[in-house]
């Protein structure tokens, strides 16, 4: 039977308060106040509805907010089931954070290991309205930290981190290997009498029964050929066999082992149908392969390796980074807004879309985001600036001449060949025009100062402009300008094209028919320069990344690097506890709602400090902590300093040699 408590509910006596006014205030500083104030009352607990029955006959079952809260603090702390368990019943840490005081006495802290997987294997699977279940308990929860912080969201930082699931990593044949023994096992606890009958005697010796990967895991490298093709040749027959097998075909042991083989070994047959199976070449297979079979989803990244990438956006502090003019407010932490996992080999320009996707309907999304040139497409400019939101990225890949060539004809001398063409970056471009992702530069002047005298807009946005050919003739950049006359295209052979044929007959038609029409006037003739609109936006994002300005707000977006590191430090995020792309996920953007509920407990804990510090005083205060240097010296002023006057008094008396005064004596 479903049971979920009212949290909300406060009670005549508060039993908290009979602990040790030094653990209380210990408790209501740290993580545990925040986790009870903020976040318990909001926990999406409908996620698990479909654990338990709703008719009111029955045995009860756990309470709804104990068993999601666990699941919670188990992926923020990075522990066991087993640890979980003991957490749960033991610590008043979360006994707090999940306001059970009497939980040890009433048995409500306690959930078996059991328990505690099925909730977590629920809500790994459970989908609500196209959302994971990890997606909507971080965005409810974040969302109720930002507002009660008052976390300004307009500016953030987008970047994305390595993150490898539970498993080994394994050479070809072994991935060929365990592929192979995952069906052959499988097949042999779920249909018995089909193993006999299908699978050699043999192979029970060399593929089942070995617990470690055999002989097959201890080849050298100079025998991965014949130890692929090997393989391959039984997986092949094993596929030739069952392949009109309907149950066999349903396995998916079955299916991941087809796709492992097709994936390492190219499978042929000759005239005589004979099966022929030969290793693929490294280069030919896949990034997206599978690199172990305990977990498919899981890609290959060239420069991070086998795993996933997730990305994560960031909010970014403003422009002072300090405290308010009077000293009393503290500025609020910097929490993560945005958490999704993307396959390894996926490229990171391409997650900019879903993340813009996910974060404007929460209410959270920015008006400037930040992000490293792998973001800084045209394309995902556009697409962000659609939405109102500024990408602050740089232009990725280096400034290329334009694609065309200058065309001087035989005029142009040796020297002006061995100089760089000019190219779109040096014409002056005026303002945007336009607005959203269609706001587009325009070209104002050539790199010589010269106005066009036309211009023709293009679909994409660019434009045609043409220049005055008697200014062009004497111009000193002639020979480097990437501008060319309009001349008639004739055919390598000489032939003019069906088009060009038609055009001039209709040319010369009008010409005929029209009397007045002046003659075309003697000289060079006009030179004539195409620019793209992506041509001409990247010309002038690569201009304004130049100036100081870009480079002063572009500074922050290195410190979303901070935020990887301590995910991976403290939260264990570079190497998660579960394997497949589900849990993953699921455990991963918890692991970010934990490091924004440190970020907020610590915020807490600073404001009740300086609470403690400042006083009861109306106004801010001026009084600073001493250093430890300052506080050092002030214990030394108040040390008195040893003499040694007793102690000569005697000795001069006596018949003694007197010692030699102390340098330091008084």
């Amino acid at each position: 039977m479903k049971r979920a408590r009212n949290v909300g509910q406060k009670r005549l006596i508060d039993p908290w308060e009979a602990l040790d006014p030094h653990v209380l205030r210990l408790l209501r500083r740290g993580w545990p106040a925040v986790f009870r104030r903020d976040l318990l009352p909001r926990l999406p607990v409908a996620l698990l509805d479909g654990m338990y029955s709703d008719r009111r006959f029955g045995r009860p079952g756990k309470d709804l907010y104990t068993l999601l809260g666990a699941v919670i603090l188990q992926q923020v702390l990075d522990l066991t089931d087993a640890q979980t368990v003991r957490q749960l019943a033991c610590s008043i840490e979360w006994q707090y954070a999940l306001n059970i005081p009497d939980g040890a006495v009433s048995g409500a802290a306690y959930i078996c290991e059991r328990t505690l997987w099925e909730a977590r294997h629920h809500l790994v699977n459970a989908m609500l309205d196209g959302r994971d279940a990890g997606g909507i308990i971080f965005e409810t929860l974040t969302d109720e930290l930002v507002r009660a912080l008052g976390v300004d969201t307009s500016r953030q930082r987008l970047d994305g981190t390595h993150v490898q699931s539970d498993m080994a990593k394994l050479n070809r044949v072994r991935i060929l290997f365990r592929a192979l023994r995952g069906f052959l096992r499988e097949l042999h606890r779920e249909h018995a009498r089909i193993f006999e009958r299908h699978v050699p005697a043999e192979w029970i010796a060399r593929i089942v029964e070995p617990k470690n990967d055999g002989v097959f895991g201890q080849s050298k490298p100079s025998e991965s050929r014949e130890r692929i093709a090997e393989l391959g040749a039984m997986a092949a027959e094993m596929e030739a066999r069952f392949a009109t097998h309907a149950t066999v075909k349903a396995m998916a042991s079955f299916e991941l082992m087809v796709r492992v083989l097709h994936e390492q070994c190219e499978v042929t047959f000759t005239e005589s149908d004979e099966l022929v199976v030969v290793e693929r070449p490294s280069e030919a297979v896949s990034s997206g392969s599978v690199q172990n079979p305990s977990d498919p989803d899981a890609t290959y990244s060239g420069y991070k390796g086998q795993g996933y990438t997730a990305q994560i956006a960031e909010t970014i502090p403003p422009e002072d980074d300090g405290e308010s003019s009077d000293g009393a407010a503290l500025r609020p932490p910097n929490l993560a807004i945005h958490v999704e996992l993307h396959a390894a080999n996926a490229f990171e320009g391409d997650a900019l879309a879903p993340a813009i996707d996910r974060m404007v309907p929460s209410g959270n999304w920015p008006s400037e985001l930040q992000a490293d040139a792998a973001y800084g497409s045209d394309e995902n400019v556009c697409a962000a600036a659609d939405v109102l939101i500024e990408l602050v990225s740089p232009v990725p890949g280096e400034a290329h001449p334009s694609a065309r060539k200058p065309n001087n004809g035989a005029g142009s001398s040796e020297k002006s060949e061995q100089l760089d063409p000019v190219t779109l970056n040096e014409f002056a471009l005026s303002e945007p025009i336009g607005t959203g992702g269609e706001a587009t530069p325009r070209i104002e002047k050539c790199p010589a100062g010269h106005a066009p005298i036309a211009r023709k807009p293009l679909p994409d946005g660019g434009e045609t402009v043409t220049f005055d050919g008697a200014i062009c003739a004497t111009c000193p950049l002639r020979d480097r300008c990437p501008t060319r006359p309009r001349r008639s295209r004739i055919k390598r052979d000489g032939r003019k094209s069906r088009k060009q044929v038609r055009q001039q007959r209709t040319r010369s038609r009008s010409q005929s028919k029209s009397d007045s029409h002046a003659p075309r006037p003697e000289g060079p003739p006009d030179r004539h320069f195409r620019a793209t609109g992506k041509s001409l936006r990247l010309t002038r994002r690569r201009a304004i990344q130049q100036t100081d300005a870009f480079k002063s707000s572009y500074r922050w977006r290195s410190g979303i690097e901070a935020l990887n590191s301590v995910l991976k430090r403290q939260f264990g995020f570079g190497r998660v506890r579960y394997r497949r792309f589900n849990r993953v996920r699921f455990a991963v953007k918890l692991k970010v709602l934990g490091l924004n509920l440190m970020r907020a407990s610590r915020h807490e804990a600073a404001k009740a400090r300086r609470s403690v510090t400042s006083g009861p005083t109306d106004g801010p205060s001026t009084r600073r902590r001493p250093t430890r240097s300052q506080s050092r010296r002030a214990h030394l002023r108040l040390v008195p300093r040893p003499t040694y006057a007793p102690l000569r008094s005697i000795l001069a008396n006596s018949s003694q040699t007197a010692l030699p005064r102390h340098r330091w004596a008084a």
